[in-house]
């Protein structure tokens, strides 16, 4: 008797069995972009659609470019006056952000611990 008589899947049905499997186990997102990319011209105008904003930018981010540094400035920039209070949480910005990005432990175990973790 041939292993398909005897119920054994064939290698069709095991192949179609995987398949159903991902769809089975595949989040809604993996699910989207697998309709969305049967769909060729929906790719093609997403496509289309990242190269032009791409263009934008670059147009914009060279214009801010140019203007910085290949343009002579009309008056020589003044300094702005920082009032104290505004130096004083600047500094204390600064010192909090160097302290967790050199001593990340134990902020971290301080937030587990508070979160019950």
């Amino acid at each position: 008797m041939s292993k398909a008589a005897m119920g054994a899947p064939t290698s069709r049905r095991r192949t179609r069995q995987t398949r159903d499997q991902r769809y089975v186990v595949a989040s809604q997102w993996q699910l989207t972009v697998w309709r969305f990319l049967r769909h060729r011209m929906a790719v093609v105008a997403l496509v289309i659609l990242a190269v032009l904003a791409s263009a934008v930018g670059l147009y914009y981010y060279l214009q801010l470019i140019v203007l910085m540094f290949m343009k002579e400035a009309a008056s020589p920039p003044e300094p702005v006056p920082v009032p104290l209070a505004a130096r004083i949480v600047i500094l204390l910005m600064a010192a909090g952000t160097l302290y967790l990005g050199v001593y990340p432990a134990q902020v971290l175990s301080i937030a587990g611990e508070a979160a019950g973790l």
